[in-house]
């Protein structure tokens, strides 16, 4: 790690926390009552945050993908001891490899790093997982369309509609966020390296009307696009945009990935030659200014070589990167990419990018995350209540549980500190049975 890169990263320290401050928490005013509803003032309120508003995920494409019950036990603890949101893969390709012939049910016919939705939307249920399906419409043959698919764009067009149709009808009132289409930028690339079959003409926005007409209009609707975004093509994402909100375009939050899938690109990070955090900061200020929550939707950082220094690096560039995405006001959600070695996708695979090793043990970085996520981004203190039966604290977004304690009796109660309060909200913590002892 070289002195350039902790002297930015150093230099960046004190607006990181000035906006982790002001961007994340807010102020609130307890007031504690009895059963009548008058103030009770001297109780001791203890106040435990347990969950978070802000989003931190990572893609739940191995669940259940592990030759054994131990393994994909501790896969799961993992995953829920960190985060709480899931992206579910519903790549064409692996849904429908055969025309009508859909992967939903739990028994498909097992593809690797694809389990089927219905397995990861009744995890993301059970563990409580807010989710994200991911894409509905993406041009690259390679991953995403099948072989059975028309190159013929008025053929295709109508296919693309009726799998958006059907996913919305099975998952539509289950799965929160979409990303409704992947990676437009690059499609002229692609095309040129017949790496993408021809789409309709205006596909992107195309997406948009058919996840408009077929999901629930309270859906997230979200574009998403390459790493690309952070530098030369933040300009042209945030035109591209552009044109489709003009377009009338439902767009509800702004995907942007951050793979950096080898080695030598988090050499040069190290170094303080690539994405240091005034570039960062520009790029989100860049597509902050379209007014739509931004997701960092696909993070990639390699523990060089994955020796002891190596995981030491991913755990610090993990920790600096969350910290400054966190501070930001336009970001809603973070998402880890491959969450154990090994997950990642052919070619991707050789390096050592999970936050997780191979036996489901925990990597410093994901020590680095957790310790954020669940420990300095959490609020917990005790006090006690003034004379008008009131606490008043600044505490990070999201759901609290008190426990109040008065003439020696205990009783619990909940409350929220929601993102969008301007000012100190007075909470009224009313004890609407006697206190037990």
């Amino acid at each position: 790690m070289s002195a350039i890169y902790e002297s930015l990263w150093n230099d960046a320290e004190a607006g990181i926390t000035e906006g982790i401050e002001k961007n994340r928490k807010s102020e609130v005013t307890l007031r504690v009552e009895d059963v009548a509803g008058c103030a009770m003032p001297g109780a001791k309120v203890f106040i435990e945050q347990i969950s978070s508003e802000f989003l931190f995920g990572a893609n739940a494409f191995m669940l259940g993908g592990y030759p054994t019950a131990e393994l994909n036990q501790r896969y799961e603890d993992a995953f829920v001891n960190l985060f709480n949101s899931a992206t579910i893969p519903f790549y064409w390709r692996d849904l429908e490899p055969e025309p009508g012939k859909l992967r939903f049910e739990e028994g498909s016919r097992a593809i690797v790093r694809r389990p089927p939705p219905d397995r990861v939307v009744a995890f993301c249920e059970k563990q409580g997982l807010s989710s994200v399906g991911h894409p509905l419409v993406w041009d690259f043959i390679r991953w995403s369309v099948p072989d059975w698919l028309s190159g013929n764009p008025a053929e295709s067009a109508p296919l693309w509609e009726k799998r958006v149709a059907e996913i919305a009808q099975r998952y539509g009132n289950r799965i929160q966020r979409w990303d409704v289409v992947n990676e437009v930028l690059t499609t002229s690339s692609r095309l040129a390296k017949n790496l993408s079959k021809p789409m309709p003409n205006n596909y992107a926005r195309l997406a948009f009307a058919w996840a408009e007409k077929y999901l629930p209009a309270r859906a997230f609707l979200m574009i998403n696009e390459t790493t690309a975004c952070w530098g030369g093509e933040a300009q042209a994402y945030a035109r591209l945009i552009r044109s489709l909100l003009a377009d009338d375009a439902r767009i509800s939050g702004i995907g942007m990935q951050f793979h950096l899938f080898s080695d030598a690109e988090n050499r040069q990070v190290l170094a303080g030659e690539r994405f240091r955090p005034a570039d960062l900061l520009e790029a989100l200020d860049t597509l902050a200014s379209l007014h739509r929550p931004i997701h960092i939707s696909e993070i990639t950082l390699t523990s060089l070589e994955d020796d002891a220094n190596g995981r030491t690096a991913q755990a610090t560039m993990a920790r600096n990167f969350y910290r400054l995405w966190f501070s930001h006001p336009a970001v809603h959600a973070i998402t880890w990419w491959n969450f154990p070695d090994g997950g990642a996708v052919q070619g991707e695979d050789k390096v050592a990018s999970g936050l997780i090793n191979r036996a489901m043990e925990p990597k410093a970085a994901y020590l680095a995350l957790q310790k954020l996520i669940r420990q300095e981004w959490r609020t917990q203190l005790s006090a006690d209540t003034d004379s008008h039966g009131t606490v008043t604290f600044r505490g990070f977004h999201g759901h609290y549980r008190a426990r109040i304690q008065s003439d020696g009796r205990t009783q619990t109660a909940s409350f929220a500190i929601h993102s969008h309060q301007t000012r100190a909200d007075i909470v009224h913590l009313r004890l609407v049975e006697e206190c037990a002892p």
